[in-house]
């Protein structure tokens, strides 16, 4: 499936799908606490295969959280490469949909959400930033903690009221850090955020071989 057809998709048929699960949200209790710390997280990164090697101090600071059979990733089938190339997360918490066919992508779709219910995921860490798609994701996979980007007085697109744990995007920030602030959210109460109380220059930038950058003052 083209670029610009899974745009397509993800704008018309992922805002009324976002309206329609925020009215569930609402119905099921809007103010309702996750209660425990997080125990399996699923990290939501479906495109862009330059992105993905940029979680990798995400992915990193997930494994410290919950230990690494306890971390997944849910990315499209040709980005799976990324991930075991990173050889972080185990291959079998490896969770890909095909984008092959418009059928194939909603058949994965559903696979998908399935397979984050069976595996009892209880944190969603969705590192799309304007994504409808994976906004849903992380609602539909049954995790209690769902953390990611909410549009605030016009910044960015609409994506539904979906997380418990809501971040305003900085683009001051480098991409690495963005992404583990996003997962370091989850040890964060809901009415805490958007703030939180970490400084940008303790979440370093760290990928295998390369010595730890901080981001300057």
């Amino acid at each position: 499936m083209k670029p610009r057809t899974m745009r397509l998709v993800d704008r018309w048929l992922g805002v009324p799908l976002c309206a329609i699960l925020t009215v569930h949200r609402w119905v099921l209790g809007f103010r309702r606490r996750p209660k425990e710390k997080p125990h399996r997280i699923v990290l939501v990164k479906l495109a862009e295969q330059g992105s993905t090697v940029l979680a990798y101090p995400a992915i990193r600071r997930a494994i410290e959280l919950v230990g690494q059979d306890n971390v997944f990733f849910l990315v499209f089938e040709e980005n799976r490469f990324i991930l075991e190339c990173l050889d972080l997360v185990p291959r079998a918490n490896i969770l890909t949909i095909p984008t092959g066919s418009l059928a194939a992508l909603a058949k994965g779709l559903i696979a998908a959400i399935m397979q984050m219910r069976r595996e009892r995921t209880d944190a969603a860490v969705d590192l799309e930033f304007f994504a409808r798609s994976s906004a849903a994701l992380c609602y539909l996979s049954g995790a209690s903690r769902r953390a990611g980007f909410h549009a605030r007085d016009g910044g960015g697109p609409w994506r539904g009221d979906l997380m418990t744990h809501r971040l305003s995007y900085n683009p001051h920030l480098h991409i690495s850090q963005v992404f583990a602030i996003q997962v370091e959210s989850l040890n964060a109460q809901p009415d805490q955020l958007p703030a939180m109380a970490v400084a940008p220059s303790s979440m370093p930038l760290r990928w295998p071989g390369s010595r730890r950058i901080r981001s300057r003052k």
